[in-house]
């Protein structure tokens, strides 16, 4: 870095004398996404805009940035740096995330919706498909919810179904994928689990 704007210090948290004379690529929250800029630089003739990056913040945290990148040249003609203007756009991006989060989710469990469930159950299927491995598919409906709404009011009936989704997450794997089908119906895609464990996890479930 041979020249930084005062600016950075409200993005990123840095002086800019704590910048000068060090490798840009030290403020990237992943080192090889500098080559990434630097290369998209490179094929689009010299310049390009609103590339998007992850940097990293004096404390820690992650900032993302909207920046405009080009080449500039020398007296002789030859590249000897790049000029960037970048914007801080993590705002954005947490919005962004959030409305992804609620598209595949539903607000109440926050186990993923019956459209999204599905749509991560059939990449399941086709992996396990193509590498010949088991899978397993468990669906839970609830007994008798209908009566915990009649004499205790929606509200609890709301709780219930919360706990039965944290009693799934803290049964189940990472891989495992949990979703709400609709009303007091769950499924599970169970990856890599043939039906006899997914018997033992559902009875697991059923006794937590």
């Amino acid at each position: 870095i041979t020249m930084i704007s005062p600016a950075c210090f409200d993005i990123l948290g840095y002086r800019p004398d704590e910048m000068l004379g060090t490798a840009m690529a030290a403020y990237y929250y992943n080192p090889k996404d500098r080559q990434h800029v630097v290369q998209s630089v490179i094929n689009a003739g010299g310049k390009v805009t609103q590339i998007e990056s992850e940097l990293k913040h004096k404390c820690g945290s992650i900032i993302w940035v909207s920046a405009n990148v080009s080449v500039r040249y020398g007296a002789d003609g030859n590249p000897c740096c790049l000029e960037g203007v970048a914007r801080d756009i993590s705002e954005r991006k947490r919005m962004e995330e959030q409305l992804i989060f609620l598209s595949r989710t539903d607000s109440l469990t926050e186990a993923y919706n019956r459209r999204h469930f599905m749509d991560r159950s059939e990449d399941v299927i086709n992996m396990m498909r193509r590498y010949q491995r088991p899978a397993s598919v468990m669906v839970a409906d609830l007994d008798h919810f209908k009566t915990i709404n009649d004499k205790f009011g929606h509200h609890a009936g709301d709780l219930a179904l919360k706990a039965f989704a944290n009693v799934c997450r803290l049964e189940i794997r990472e891989s495992d994928i949990l979703g709400r089908l609709g009303g007091e119906e769950f499924g599970l895609m169970l990856p890599e689990t043939t039906i006899q464990h997914a018997q033992i996890l559902a009875e697991r479930i059923r006794v937590a």
